[in-house]
C-alpha cells in the first residue's frame, strides 16, 4: 500500500511538473514566434519605407536638376540624384534579401521599372543647360513623374502583400494559442482525474485503517 501510495502520489506530482513545464514551453514559443514575426515585418516595412522615400527624392532631385539654369545649383542637383540612385539601388538589394515568395512578382516589376526609370534619365545627366531648357520639361511630364509614380504604386502594392502575410502569421499565432490551450485542458482533466482517484483510494484505505 505504501508502495501504490508513493508512487500514485510520485506521479501525480510529476504530472503537475510537466503541466507546468508544458505550459512554460508553449508560452515560450508562442513568445519567440510573435517576436519573430514583428522585428521580420518591422525591418521589411522601414526598408521598404526607405525605398519609397528615395524614390520620391530622386524625382525631385532629377526635376531640379533639368529645370535650373545655374549650372552650380543644376551640378548639385545632379549629385543628390546620383546619391538618391545609389540609395534605391541599395534598398533593392537590402529588401531582395528580406523578400518573400508572395512579393516576388510585384518586387520584380518593381526592379524592372526602376531600371528603366534610370535608363532614361542616364542620358539627360549629360543635358546642356540648353538641352535642359528646351527637352527637360517635356521629359519630367512624360517619363520622370509618371515612371516615378508606377514605382512608388509598386512599392505600395509591396506593403500591402506584406500586410496580409502579417495577418496570415498572427492567425498562425492563434492557432498555437488554440493548441496550447486544448493540451492544457487535456493535461489539466488528466491531472485532475489521477488525484481524485488517488485521493478516494487513500480515504478508503485509511476509512478502512
Amino acid at each position: 500500500a505504501r508502495l501504490l501510495l508513493w508512487i500514485g502520489f510520485g506521479g501525480l506530482l510529476l504530472l503537475m511538473g510537466v503541466l507546468g513545464l508544458s505550459a512554460i514551453s508553449f508560452l515560450y514559443q508562442i513568445e519567440i514566434s510573435q517576436e519573430k514575426l514583428r522585428q521580420d515585418f518591422v525591418e521589411r516595412d522601414r526598408t521598404l519605407e526607405r525605398l519609397r522615400s528615395s524614390i520620391f527624392l530622386s524625382g525631385t532631385y532629377i526635376r531640379d536638376f533639368l529645370i535650373d539654369t545655374n549650372e552650380v545649383l543644376a551640378s548639385k542637383h545632379r549629385s543628390q540624384f546620383l546619391e538618391t540612385r545609389r540609395l534605391i539601388e541599395n534598398g533593392v538589394d537590402d529588401y531582395r534579401r528580406l523578400l518573400k515568395k508572395e512579393e516576388q512578382k510585384q518586387f520584380q516589376q518593381l526592379s524592372a521599372e526602376l531600371a528603366v526609370y534610370f535608363d532614361t534619365l542616364t542620358p539627360a545627366l549629360q543635358w546642356s543647360a540648353d538641352e535642359r531648357r528646351r527637352q527637360g520639361l517635356a521629359l519630367i511630364q512624360e517619363e520622370v513623374l509618371p515612371r516615378r509614380m508606377n514605382a512608388v504604386t509598386l512599392a505600395d502594392q509591396i506593403q500591402q502583400v506584406s500586410e496580409r502575410q502579417l495577418e496570415t502569421s498572427s492567425q498562425q499565432v492563434g492557432d498555437l494559442f488554440g493548441t496550447f490551450r486544448r493540451n492544457l485542458i487535456v493535461l489539466l482533466l488528466l491531472t485532475l482525474t489521477i488525484g481524485i482517484s488517488l485521493a478516494s483510494i487513500t480515504m478508503w484505505r485509511l476509512f478502512r485503517l
